[in-house]
Order: C-alpha cells, then structure tokens, then sequence
C-alpha cells in the first residue's frame, strides 16, 4: 500500500490530466504472495488519493489469486461514494525537480567515504520527508514545482520544501504571496538559494519568506552543525551533522530559536 499510494501521488502531482492507475494484481513467482487485503488496496488506494480509476493489467493474471481478484472486484461498491469525493487538502510536499537536475544529481565520482549509489535527490530527501508525514498521521499530496502556483496551492493550509534550492523568481513569489495570505511554509534544507536553472541568486532574500532577517554573506561549505538542545529532530545523543552545501548568516528569526548552530 505504500508503494502504491506514493506512485498514484506522484502521477497525480505531474499535472491536471486524469490519472489512471494500472496494478498487476499477481506478481511474480519470487515476490511475496498478495491476499484479499492487497485486493481492496489495489481498488482503493489510487482512487482515495487522486486517481480518476484503477484498472487490472490483466484480469486473467489477477484471476490467478481468488481472493485478490474477489476483493478488487468488491471494491468497485465504493464508487459511487469516491466519485463524489476528493483527497483532502492539507500539507502540499514539493518535489524539486529543478533542484534535482541542477544541484542534487547522481554525482559521477564517490563525494565523501561511505556514499550510497542511491542516496538521490528522491531518496534522501523528498521520500524521507513523505515518510514523516505519513507515520505521523498528517495527510498529505505530491506538488511538482513547476506547479507552484496561488492556483494550485489553494486549500493547502501548509505547503514543505524538502531541499528545494532552486527556484524561479515567480515561485518565490508565489510561495511569499501564499505566505502573506495566511498559508505555512515549511523549508526543510536549502531555500531558494539558486534560480530555477541552478544559477547562484543574486542577493539571498530569499528566506523572508519564512519571516527570517538574513545577513549578507553566503558561506561555502561544507559544514558540521550542533545540537544545542535535545529535540526530536536529532535523534538520541546525537552529535554533529554534516551539512554539505552553502549556508546563509542570520540576523534575526524574528521570534523563532535557534536548536542548532555551525560549528567554525
């Protein structure tokens, strides 16, 4: 259900064409085997998460499992209920896909000891945060960036920036207007620090969004940062993180505290 859930919100988040997903409904002789509970996933899950339908790949292949096939089947019931019905909207995750390309690719050589060949953009980041928020009980949606729009924000009460350090001045400006309209922002990682081509911005305005007063210098990294209070974030004793990237000086968190701090 989770693989299924999170592929149907990432095709839906693509764009505003009808989405519709296709399960194979029997896998493989070595994967694990599907009961009727997979069934109603299968007939459920892409629905209640913004697909217009699902279908079977085959339904000779389904038929191959009678009490999957029987549970899909069953959950066509639930139709003329889902029909009427929409995802909920309350935190929107982007996915950057300009950050992805431009500052966060598959690098060709080995960056530091112990690097994983799969520790993308995807992994690291964007499905860790989606993670969270779905063992904490907080719905949630996919939006790609290149969707950032008032339009396509409207009804979200949050919208969270996993990593997403390039940005068009017109997203910027679209994440300030929601902002100012009452909307939370939550920036998870770098911010805005580079444009939507992953060229470095000119000036490093762009936490005011978040209601941070920034300084004027933009320190290269890499860096280590220090816990200076026990807080969920990091863990039990945790000790420096490494933080690979640029980091901005702050003036002032209008408000805010900080939890950790660079370490010279």
């Amino acid at each position: 259900p989770t693989y299924l859930s999170e592929l149907t919100r990432f095709f839906v988040a693509a764009g505003n064409k009808p989405c519709t997903i296709v399960v194979l409904g029997n896998p493989s002789p070595v994967a694990p085997r599907m009961d009727e509970k997979d069934g109603y996933w299968m007939g459920i899950l892409p629905v209640a998460v913004g697909a217009r339908g699902t279908v079977t790949w085959t339904y000779e292949r389904m038929a191959c499992n009678t009490p999957v096939t029987e549970a899909f089947e069953e959950s066509f019931k639930l139709d003329k209920y889902l029909s009427q019905a929409a995802p909920l909207r309350y935190a929107a995750v982007v996915h950057g896909f300009q950050s992805e390309v431009w500052r966060h690719n598959q690098p060709s050589i080995e960056p530091w000891p112990g690097w994983n060949p799969v520790d993308t953009y995807d992994a690291r980041y964007f499905r860790r945060m989606c993670e969270v928020l779905r063992h904490t009980g907080v719905p949630y949606s996919h939006l790609w960036d290149r969707r950032l729009t008032l339009d396509n924000l409207d009804g979200y009460r949050a919208v969270i920036l996993p990593q997403i350090s390039c940005l068009s001045r017109d997203q910027m400006e679209t994440l300030q207007s929601y902002a100012d309209g009452g909307g939370g922002v939550v920036a998870i990682g770098q911010y805005g620090l580079y444009d939507e081509k992953g060229e470095n911005r000119e000036g490093v305005d762009n936490l005011q969004t978040l209601g941070v007063e920034i300084g004027e210098a933009l320190l290269d990294g890499p860096f280590r940062i220090r816990p200076l209070e026990d807080h969920p974030i990091f863990g039990d004793g945790a000790a420096d993180l490494p933080i690979l990237e640029n980091a901005i000086e702050i003036k002032s968190l209008c408000g805010g505290k900080s939890i950790a701090t660079l370490v010279d």
